[in-house]
């Protein structure tokens, strides 16, 4: 391999290091979206509308105390790394699980001892015993992100990315089992039962962490820091507190602010639907319908960028400690383009297939109400992909605080927009995925014009945005074509819907392949990339 192509293997090392963590969140998302069909099926629209409210509150908590401690610590750690002080990354790790450890704790305790006065908060009562069942899981992520942030600090995300699939599947086992019993005394108790589960999966994800960190602790870690030559004066735990807490609020503001705009959501939608004359037991349906199918389904490919973006942190912030601008360009021009392949087709096969695959997964219950939100938010799918993206690439630019006003501005406009579509409009559903739609194109529009100040970087349009559209377009086409043909042969709905998304991604494929949206390089970049481009080859797509 030549220099300058060992030079072009590590500025993209943030999209296979992204497409580890993209594979795992998507392996993640889709034993998140097959539990959650049994159990939104079980609890119905109802005691879905209980679970989604109880964890919109608990991610409300998570943000806060811990949610900003893998990307604060990635960049802390990356930095000290990228100059070969490793001690002093160790260091600011062991501060950061003492931070994590009593951070936990207090917010654990605040949410367990108020969950009923947040549940009156949001005019949701029964959700008391569900947002109770949380706290555990709060103390437990926040020692959690620690080991995740330390490890991705160090540019490997494979320990995060496999704790990731091993906590899914722990909690949707114990979801469905917890929430299948208790359901039988009440909705709000089932509620309380799928919750359950989030905390016992964190819990098995954290002994996992624990147990790599101690394998690689003496292999890896203390090697490192043998090697360090720097000289190295230990400074006190407040010391490093103080730096993480420097580091991490911006991030954590940014964050929690998103987070906030959901918890805005839910407090404004269930109140707006019962302003406009609906029952508190239909606002819960109607909540739920936006929770726990909508929502799940648009957050499915959002994950790509979510990875990516996380990826993004430490690898742009290694260049940035190395001046080495001409990197920070490809990595994002590389993470930006990887998103927009993945996030464009997902959305437009979202919106042609939006009413068939609601009603393959869920219930009949409120299907079309589903599966119009459902389209109209799909544009959303793009917006949050990219500005989720682009706020990892803002932290790694160390423009922290930038990123967090960013985000405060685009909180004001969301309750601008869901007054105006919720109360003024009465859109209901479809009100608050509208707002969604433009809250993320004000993000995605204030991130970008920073990151241009800043890096002076372009996506190119033809190569990066036109080409996944036209290759988008040609695939929903394709896809719907097929779902009304087999469907008139075989007269259901299932079987025509599996087939015609099947054919429509290798569809997909093969025009993005053909119309040569990603070079043979770029194919490379991706984990079993050699494999892919080999399989291309036998096809003549390469």
């Amino acid at each position: 391999m030549t220099t300058n192509e060992t030079k072009k293997r590590r500025r993209n090392s943030v999209v296979l290091q992204g497409s580890i963590l993209a594979l795992a969140a998507v392996v993640v998302r889709l034993i998140g979206l097959i539990y959650r069909i049994p159990l939104t099926n079980t609890l119905t629209d109802e005691g879905a509308g209980l679970y989604g409210t109880a964890f919109t509150v608990y991610m409300m908590f998570l943000m806060v105390s811990s949610y900003g401690l893998p990307a604060a610590i990635s960049k802390l750690v990356a930095a000290k790394l990228a100059v070969g002080k490793a001690r002093e990354a160790h260091a600011i790790f062991k501060a950061s699980l003492w931070f994590g450890l009593v951070s936990g704790t207090v917010f654990s305790i605040i949410l367990w001892v108020f969950a009923g006065d947040f549940a009156n908060l949001i005019k949701s009562p029964a959700s008391t015993e569900a947002i109770m069942a949380l706290a555990p899981a709060v103390f437990v992520f926040s020692i959690l992100a620690v080991f995740r942030g330390y490890f991705q600090g160090m540019n490997s995300m494979v320990p995060t990315a496999i704790s990731q699939i091993f906590e899914q599947i722990l909690n949707a086992t114990f979801s469905l089992i917890l929430g299948s019993i208790l359901v039988k005394e009440s909705f709000a108790k089932g509620a309380a039962g799928g919750t359950m589960g989030t905390g016992i999966g964190a819990f098995a994800a954290l002994i996992f962490m624990v147990f790599v960190y101690s394998i690689t602790r003496n292999r890896i870690i203390y090697k490192r820091i043998k090697k360090d030559t720097h000289e190295f004066k230990p400074l006190s735990m407040l010391h490093y507190w103080h730096v993480l807490i420097r580091t991490a609020f911006p991030i954590i503001v940014g964050t929690a602010v998103l987070q906030l705009t959901g918890l805005i959501d839910l407090m404004m939608v269930q109140s707006s639907l019962q302003h406009n004359g609906l029952t508190e037991t239909i606002a819960n349906e109607y909540y739920g319908v936006y929770a726990m199918k909508v929502k799940v389904l648009i957050r499915l490919p959002i994950t790509i960028a979510s990875a990516l973006g996380a990826a993004s942190v430490p690898s742009i912030t290694e260049s940035l400690v190395q001046k080495n601008y001409d990197d920070i360009k490809e990595k994002i021009r590389m993470a930006v383009k990887t998103t927009l392949v993945v996030v464009i087709p997902s959305a437009i096969g979202l919106t042609v297939m939006a009413k068939p695959i609601i009603e393959m997964l869920f219930d009949q219950q409120n299907l079309d109400i589903g599966a119009k939100a459902l389209q109209w938010g799909t544009v959303a799918i793009v917006l949050f992909s990219i500005s989720t993206l682009t706020i990892g690439i803002l932290q790694g630019l160390d423009k922290l605080k930038t990123q967090a006003i960013i985000c405060l501005i685009g909180m004001g406009a969301k309750v601008v927009l869901n007054w105006l579509f919720l109360y003024v409009f009465n859109w209901q559903l479809n009100g608050v995925v509208m707002s969604d739609n433009i809250f993320a194109l004000l993000l995605v529009s204030m991130n970008m014009y920073v990151i241009n100040k800043v890096i002076h970087t372009r996506v190119n349009i033809i190569t990066d945005m036109i080409k996944p559209i036209i290759a988008s377009v040609v695939m929903g086409l394709i896809t719907y074509i097929i779902y009304i043909l087999l469907k008139v042969l075989v007269g259901t709905n299932d079987i025509p819907t599996l087939l015609a998304i099947l054919f429509g991604g290798i569809t997909y494929i093969i025009v993005i392949i053909k119309i040569k949206t990603l070079s043979e390089y770029e194919i490379m970049q991706f984990p079993k990339g050699a494999s892919m481009v080999r399989l291309f080859k036998q096809f003549n797509l390469l």
